[in-house]
């Protein structure tokens, strides 16, 4: 479902937000909230990925650090007990900025694609263990994708896009699959996974922000609608997409 609507959200959950060496925390309940600092983050990074883990704590995958290796660091929360921690993880086998990151069912974090050195499109993907704490290589996707969404989908399966193109990875058989182009080209938009193994894809930095798709698996299909402005747009957990603009 999709609803447009202007608005200010403070959502009613715990929300962690990043920027450079810092870190705030939002613990909010209803639309009332405060802020508070906690610590820092090791290493000034920007155009990172940011993904919570099933355990609850949250990885910091990549980002613009100006060194060949870029560590990726875990926030582990405080607890009754322990004050919030960063710890570090092995190294990424890929620096990269500007890359998607998504969770998968059995655990691990999927990253894919980004920039290298701030410019060129990266094909390759890599897959984070937090119970080992290591990085594999995983499948080189079918072409490079920056700025680009990735979502996981019912069936398990992620789908990415961005630029001009899509395709589907599957980790049952660990391989990459085009398929059919969206038909405006868009990168920095936002993707939000619909019942019925569907992907809706909004905005983006293009002159066609104000467009929206529908990706349908089964068909292999896209189908257009009108949104608002720029890709600004949250998911309710009822699966309702708000526009907010």
């Amino acid at each position: 479902m999709h609803r447009r609507i202007k608005m200010t959200i403070v959502p009613a959950i715990r929300s962690i937000i990043l920027g450079l060496p810092l870190i705030g925390i939002m613990a909010t309940g209803g639309y009332a909230g405060s802020w508070t600092n906690t610590t820092s983050l090791t290493y000034n990074r920007g155009r990172y990925s940011l993904t919570t883990m099933a355990d609850g704590r949250i990885l910091v995958a990549g980002g613009t650090v100006g060194v060949s290796s870029v560590p990726a660091e875990v926030y582990v929360p405080a607890s009754a007990t322990s004050k919030a921690v960063w710890q570090q993880t092995s190294a990424m086998v890929q620096a990269r900025d500007a890359h998607a990151a998504i969770l998968l069912q059995n655990g691990t974090v999927l990253v894919t694609g980004g920039l290298w050195q701030g410019y060129s499109s990266l094909k390759s993907s890599e897959v984070y263990d937090p119970l080992k704490n290591s990085w594999t290589n995983g499948p080189s996707m079918c072409q490079p994708h920056a700025r680009h969404t990735a979502t996981v989908l019912g069936s398990g399966r992620v789908f990415v896009t961005g630029g001009g193109s899509a395709e589907v990875y599957d980790p049952q058989s660990n391989t990459w699959t085009q398929v059919q182009s969206p038909s405006v080209y868009r990168m920095d938009h936002a993707a939000f996974s619909l019942p019925g193994n569907r992907v809706l894809i909004v905005g983006g930095d293009n002159p066609s922000s104000s467009t929206a798709e529908v990706y349908d698996v089964a068909s292999n299909s896209w189908s257009s609608m009108s949104w608002g402005n720029h890709g600004v747009a949250v998911q309710s957990q009822q699966g309702t997409v708000f526009d907010v603009s």
